[in-house]
């Protein structure tokens, strides 16, 4: 499945996109609806477009952002800002989990996604804080509805994934957990290269790629987050779906970009998606140098757009 990662100012885009079946289905963002809106939103979709697959990712990882800037998700109820170790006893993590259902089980969505915490090593806090979240969340989901429709929101770093013995400690506990499968995002540190081409990256991406296939032999459903490219070789590996969007931010995910900031920057540079050459390339001024070289025909993707 190519799925779209839900983003900012979507205009006609996912319908379109859905409509000529260039798309199979979205990864909803409640960063960019009201808790008002988003279940007519869900609705209307599953009203036209009955057999797409709609899941909702809650986003409750960015929570553990101090003083992140997350849009509408902060008028969430399931939403809680500023999480630190303190913030996971048993009595809590419990309450996350049933929020985070709540929120979805009246919409009519393809699964439910469970709340989450990154992990970035896996003697960090933040990966007992994920298990627990994973272990309470099928446990007030139930079974055997936690089989047929739960998926875990796994969000790792790529420094993570840069350590093969890490790789496959994670791998032996998510591999007896009873679920349907996994929602897999990879926090990037270089915010920039969302096509692994840095230094290192093809260990990371390797290892990703193993994840994703040793998951998929166990019998789980994996949908890859933020992809970009890559994802074409994400879905050779063995996953369900892949999604990606219109903006850089949908289709590599940086959780520093949500951390509080000055306002303002640069305006961003224009870029063309090469199907051909698997990358991005800048419309001023490579783009322009290769249509002088009479190149265009080979980097051009062949697309309506």
């Amino acid at each position: 499945m190519i799925l779209c990662q839900e983003g900012y100012r979507p205009g006609n885009k996912i319908k379109s996109g859905l409509t000529s079946g260039a798309i199979d289905g979205l990864i909803v963002s409640p960063r960019y609806h009201s808790p008002v809106d988003i279940g007519d939103y869900v609705a209307a979709l599953r009203h036209e477009f009955s057999g797409a697959y709609l899941v909702l990712d809650p986003e409750f990882n960015l929570g553990l952002i101090s003083d992140g800037r997350v849009g509408r998700l902060a008028d969430y109820p399931h939403y809680h800002d500023n999480l630190d170790w303190r913030s996971f006893t048993a009595s809590r993590v419990a309450q996350y989990a049933e929020e985070t259902i709540a929120l979805q089980e009246n919409l009519p969505l393809s699964r439910l996604v469970s709340p989450t915490a990154g992990i970035y090593s896996l003697q960090a806090w933040q990966s007992s804080a994920c298990l627990s979240l994973f272990e309470q969340t099928i446990a007030s989901a139930g079974q055997p509805r936690s089989r047929s429709s739960l998926l875990l929101s796994l969000v790792v770093s790529d420094q993570l994934l840069s350590a093969p013995e890490s790789v496959d400690e994670l791998l032996d506990v998510l591999t007896i957990l009873e679920c349907r499968g996994f929602y897999l995002t990879v926090d990037r540190q270089n915010a920039n290269d969302t096509v692994w081409c840095g230094s290192g990256q093809d260990v990371v991406l390797g290892s990703l790629l193993y994840i994703i296939h040793v998951l998929t032999l166990n019998g789980f459903e994996v949908v890859c987050g933020h992809t970009d490219f890559p994802g074409v070789l994400m879905l050779g590996a063995g996953a369900t779906g892949v999604a990606s969007g219109w903006f850089k931010r949908q289709r590599l995910f940086d959780s520093g970009r949500f951390a509080s900031a000055p306002s303002g920057g640069r305006q961003p540079k224009g870029y063309y998606p090469s199907g051909p050459l698997m990358n991005w390339i800048p419309l001023s001024p490579d783009l322009d140098l290769l249509d002088g070289a009479g190149l265009m025909p080979a980097v051009l993707s062949g697309t309506a757009y």
